[in-house]
Order: C-alpha cells, then sequence, then structure tokens
C-alpha cells in the first residue's frame, strides 16, 4: 500500500504540472490543525500520538521534536482530537472547527499519569492563520444558521466586513447588478470572483455569480444554500493565486456526507395576504408614471437535505444530496399616469419557479487521498408578463414583446483529485463545467399573431411579433 501511495503521488504531482487545467485552480477546499503538545512544565513532548477523528473518519499524525504537529487536508467540520503518550495521561480535547483554506490552533498540555485515564480538556482550536494577511471572513454553517437572515446565497456574502449592496440606480430602464452581487472592497457588483469546491462559476460574459442577462439583471446565484457548507470572502490583500478580479473573491465549500447520516427539513411561507398595505406616492398627490406599483412579494420554499455514507462503504464513501424548489413573485399593477393600455390591465402577478438541486460522491481512496464529483444547479422558469421595466411604467423595453416568458438558470459539474504529499505539501487536480443560459419567448402561441397590445403614443417600444411560434425564443443567450 506504501509503495502505491508513492506512485500516486508521483502521478497526481505529474498531472498537477502538466495540465494547463490545473492551473484553473482557486485556492484549497480544505483547512488544517496544527498545534504543540507539552507538558506540565512547559517543557515539548515529542513522538506523542495525535488522532483526528472528524465526519469523514480519523487520520492519525506524531509530534516532531519540537512537539509540535500539523494535519492538512481535512475537510471542514468539527474535529475530535485524542493525544497518548507513554507516561502520560490520555488527553482528549472535543469540537475542534476545521475550516476552509486556514490551519486552526491546538496547544494542549498533558499532565503525568496512567495512560488508561482519560483527561478531557474544554480547550477548542483558534482559528487564526498567522501565515496570511488576506483580510478573510470565514463564514460556516454553524454560523449562519445561528442568525436570522434571509434564504438565499448572497445573503451570507453580506455578514462579512466591506461588503455592501452593488445595486446602481440608474435611468429608467437601466438594470444594476443585483442584490447578488456584492460589492466587496469598494469594487463595483460585477467585479468579484465566485469560487464553488476551488473552481470558479463566474458568469463569463458579465461577471456575475450565476445566471445574468443585460434587460432583466441578476436572476439566479447557480447554488442553493442547502448545499453550502462554509463561505470564505476575501476582500483585499488576497493570496496571489487568486485572479481574473479587481473586487472580493467570494470562494463556497459544499457540504459532504460522513460516517453519521444527517439531514434536514425546511420551508417558508410568506403569503401576500400577509402583507401590509402598501401606499404609492400618487396617494399623496405626488406624480408618478414609472416604476410600477408593487402591492405584495410572496415567496415559498422548501428544502432537503441527506448525507452519510455509502453501506458497506464506510469510511471510504460519502454522499450528500440537497433539493431547494421556490418560488418568488411580485404582485404589480401600473400606475394611473402609465398608458391607458397597461392601466387596463390592473394587478398582474410575476412569478419564478426555481427547482434548485445538488449532489455529491466523496471517495477516500486513502487517509492522504480524496476523490470527489458534484453537481449543481437552479433551472428556473418565469411566466408570461408583460415587461415591469421602461420608462412609462408596465411596458417592453427589449425584447419587442409586452408579454414573453423565460427560462434560465446555471448547471455545473466538479470533479476533484486531492493528495496529501506530506503534512505540508498537498495537489490538487480538479475539472470543472459550467454553464448559464437565458431564453425567452413570446406569449402567443400561434404563428402569425401580432402582439400589439403595448402600443400607443406614449410608448413607442412596443412594437409587433409574428411568424413566431411557442417553441422558438426570441433571445437566447448561453
Amino acid at each position: 500500500m506504501k509503495r502505491i501511495s508513492g506512485y500516486l503521488s508521483l502521478l497526481v504531482t505529474f498531472l498537477l504540472v502538466s495540465f494547463p487545467i490545473s492551473a484553473q485552480q482557486q485556492g484549497s477546499i480544505t483547512g488544517g490543525l496544527n498545534g504543540e503538545i507539552t507538558d506540565s512544565t512547559g517543557a515539548d513532548l515529542p513522538d506523542a500520538t495525535v488522532t483526528l477523528v472528524g465526519p469523514q473518519g480519523s487520520r492519525v499524525v506524531t509530534t516532531d521534536k519540537f512537539g509540535r504537529f500539523k494535519a492538512a487536508g481535512l475537510t471542514p467540520g468539527f474535529y475530535d482530537v485524542t493525544v497518548e503518550k507513554e507516561g502520560f495521561s490520555k488527553l482528549q480535547s472535543k469540537h475542534n472547527e476545521v475550516v476552509v483554506n486556514s490551519s486552526s490552533t491546538l496547544n494542549l498540555t498533558m499532565q503525568p499519569g496512567n495512560v488508561s485515564v482519560t483527561v478531557e480538556v474544554t480547550t477548542e482550536a483558534v482559528g487564526i492563520d498567522t501565515q496570511s494577511t488576506a483580510v478573510t471572513q470565514n463564514l460556516t454553517d454553524t454560523f449562519y444558521n445561528s442568525i436570522p437572515m434571509p434564504r438565499n446565497v448572497s445573503a451570507i456574502f453580506y455578514a462579512a466586513p466591506g461588503v455592501a449592496s452593488g445595486q446602481v440606480a440608474g435611468a429608467p430602464g437601466q438594470i444594476g447588478p443585483g442584490a447578488a452581487n456584492p460589492s466587496i472592497g469598494g469594487s463595483s457588483g460585477l467585479e468579484n470572483l465566485y469560487i464553488v469546491d476551488g473552481v470558479t462559476i463566474t458568469d463569463q460574459a458579465f461577471g456575475s455569480i450565476g445566471t445574468y442577462n443585460r434587460y432583466h439583471g441578476s436572476l439566479g446565484t447557480g447554488i442553493n444554500l442547502a448545499f453550502i457548507k462554509e463561505v470564505d470572502v476575501k476582500t483585499t490583500a488576497f493570496e496571489p493565486q487568486y485572479g481574473k478580479a479587481t473586487g472580493g473573491i467570494v470562494q463556497i465549500v459544499t457540504k459532504s456526507g460522513g460516517n453519521q447520516y444527517h439531514g434536514a427539513l425546511a420551508a417558508y411561507f410568506g403569503p401576500g395576504a400577509w402583507y401590509a398595505n402598501r401606499y404609492q406616492y400618487y396617494q399623496f398627490g405626488y406624480k408618478q408614471v414609472a416604476p410600477p406599483s408593487t402591492l405584495s412579494s410572496p415567496q415559498y420554499d422548501a428544502s432537503a437535505e441527506l448525507g452519510g455514507y455509502i453501506p458497506g462503504f464506510k469510511d471510504k464513501l460519502f454522499f450528500f444530496g440537497a433539493f431547494n424548489p421556490g418560488l418568488r413573485q411580485d404582485i404589480m399593477r401600473a400606475n394611473p399616469g402609465a398608458p391607458a393600455p397597461s392601466v387596463a390591465l390592473g394587478a398582474l402577478t410575476y412569478s419564478t419557479t426555481t427547482l434548485s438541486w445538488a449532489g455529491k460522491l466523496s471517495y477516500k481512496l486513502g487517509s492522504a487521498t480524496t476523490f470527489e464529483a458534484s453537481a449543481f444547479g437552479d433551472p428556473s422558469r418565469h411566466n408570461a408578463q408583460p415587461l415591469a421595466v421602461g420608462a412609462n411604467g408596465i411596458s417592453s423595453l427589449f425584447p419587442n414583446t409586452t408579454a414573453s416568458s423565460w427560462t434560465f438558470g446555471s448547471r455545473n459539474t466538479i470533479a476533484r483529485l486531492t493528495h496529501a504529499i506530506t503534512n505540508t505539501w498537498q495537489a490538487d487536480v480538479s475539472y470543472a463545467y459550467n454553464y448559464n443560459h437565458f431564453d425567452e419567448y413570446p406569449a402567443t402561441a400561434f404563428y402569425g399573431i401580432t402582439d400589439a397590445s403595448g402600443n400607443s403614443l406614449a410608448n413607442p417600444t412596443a412594437s409587433i411579433i409574428s411568424g413566431l411560434g411557442p417553441d422558438l425564443p426570441i433571445l437566447s443567450d448561453q
């Protein structure tokens, strides 16, 4: 087995150096735990056995001549640490958190005594990385599950210092980056780099997370909240391996299965009937033509997740899956000053249905080698309604129809091989496939139909659609 492990180390190193795809690697998706073991007088204890038990099995290391130990390439999560040495009582420290791209520190003191006696200490690892100057905030699921925040990925970003709204208030019809693309370190919302499990999912056309359209703005994040283990936000002075961004670095690490089965069910309901009345400017005598009045914004979503190990492969093969369907709505109506055809439409419900999904398999080839494969996406559909933008309220800006529906979403696939050559050297080989699409269709279901419902002298942007069937997109962006 040692010979096979050695050959595998050479193979992984060769692949890492030889293939250009490895250059896409953006930081590590694992963490580390190190520390120093001393006796009651403060003297270093060499050759002490340190066992770390985590979500995917155990790792055993030995302290060096200075009493120091280091374990790298650990899956993020909580670890129980046990220290043993002849002539000293066994020492245990539980619930030590390991975070991504950082090495937590745990220093312990052993007491002379019988090795059969176990001493449990309350000391926990401190997550301070003394080898990096980057301004970084690690936001784990332990953190965001403990505080109230919106059920979306971008809400976690705003919990880090130096992160603010990236939306731009421009002229009517001008689309900003949206709340999903925040301003980090003073940059605009479309200058950040978004990374999942070490590979970028940033939209190459606009620099956004998930799907973005020049006429509809930010439409999705591409990954559901139930799949996220940790978010690492780097605001400035980040390490040189990160590039392709003049803003911040948002590194997302997904959840993995472990040696214990775990799952969760959640739901959120915000019916429109629960909203208080929203008074508009025109109700107080002000002239209000655009934008349209928002009566309420109902939202519903549910999530289910399950993780664990494949029977018969404990400590070896793990799985995790999540499903997060959601419905977001905006109920609007045109203001009295809008064109008469728009006012005549009355209240309209703009609905977006999203079926977010995610799955992951992890296979440990040995204590130092792990292969992971994951896939996730957020296929979405918007119902057919007049486009609620433009200088005259509910009217069309583009494409040339006053009523259209669209489908959009992202699909991502990632494969990754990680091998710890030593306690301080690690090799990674990864492959990623990212697909974003946006397709818009006219509301008509027949050929040769003219849609001129928005035509008026006050609304010159509405025009004619003819010769298009229900299966022919009038705008496709992939």
